[in-house]
């Protein structure tokens, strides 16, 4: 969204033609080799957030009994091949895997970082800010239910789960009410008849010993 006012747009304006300035990205490049550990850690924890993401994926199609072909890392995202999966409760268990399984390592780890604070290492610093604030920010943005996004297939997960609990349509809640009647009924006229069907064995029972 490109929505600046006043100041702000200036401010943005020179920021961009600073980006594109090739002395700037020279200083920039420069300021990266000279600390090529952080680098090295940076590069690392990144792609390391994308594979675990794509990792989520992998593990949940496998439980879902979806074959799993390959995993892909590309520069800014990944990707899993896996078999179509038999249903859109799948698809969606699926699609919110590999979300969990990113939240599960960056909410601990931000937990962490805003009691206790950073380390005086920084390039541990640089792998703590990926592995926590930078892979919360990503999985958040994930589940945007727009198209290519997680978000997409995920959100419907809750209709599914809906529909399963039996509190899905009207014709569904009608049936399951029917369904709670009858059996209902049954057990009434079971609790009816028993008393009468056991004084009757009972006499007969008693008369055949007299």
């Amino acid at each position: 969204m490109n929505s600046f006012c006043g100041s702000h747009r200036d401010s943005a304006r020179e920021g961009l033609r600073a980006l594109v300035r090739p002395r700037d990205r020279w200083i920039v490049s420069r300021r990266a080799l000279e600390r090529p550990l952080e680098l090295l850690v940076a590069l690392v924890s990144y792609y390391g957030v994308i594979l675990l993401h794509e990792c989520g994926h992998m593990v949940a199609a496998q439980r879902k009994g979806c074959r799993v072909n390959w995993i892909r890392l590309y520069p800014i995202l990944g990707l899993v091949c896996f078999e179509q999966p038999y249903s859109q409760y799948d698809r969606a268990v699926i699609a919110w895997a590999g979300i969990v399984a990113q939240s599960l390592v960056a909410i601990p780890i931000v937990v962490w970082l805003s009691i206790f604070g950073y380390s005086r290492f920084d390039a541990l610093n640089v792998g703590l800010g990926i592995w926590g604030y930078m892979s919360l920010g990503f999985a958040m943005l994930n589940v945007i239910p727009v198209p290519p996004l997680d978000g997409a297939l995920a959100w419907k997960l809750f209709p599914e789960l809906l529909r399963r609990s039996g509190i899905g349509s009207k014709g569904e809640r009608t049936t399951k009410i029917r369904t709670d009647f009858e059996a209902i009924n049954g057990w009434w006229r079971i609790s009816t008849t028993l008393p009468s069907t056991l004084r009757h064995n009972v006499s007969k029972s008693r008369r055949g010993f007299v």
